[in-house]
């Protein structure tokens, strides 16, 4: 669909003004072919809250 819905366009404006001016006009045809990485993160809290397993019907 090549959407921006995560607005890279304007983080790209904003962080790299003279790289925006050179890729505007083409943003169309190098957006949908960018790579983007994702680095997650995550912290379990309160392991072991439950006492009844969902499996075991009562």
């Amino acid at each position: 669909m090549n959407s921006d819905i995560f607005g890279f366009l304007e983080v790209v404006e904003r962080d790299q003004p003279k790289a925006w001016k050179k890729m505007k006009d083409k943003w169309g045809d190098i957006f949908p072919t960018c790579w983007v990485e994702v680095q997650v993160e995550q912290e379990i809290l309160r392991t072991g809250m439950r006492t009844k397993s969902s499996m075991s019907g009562k």
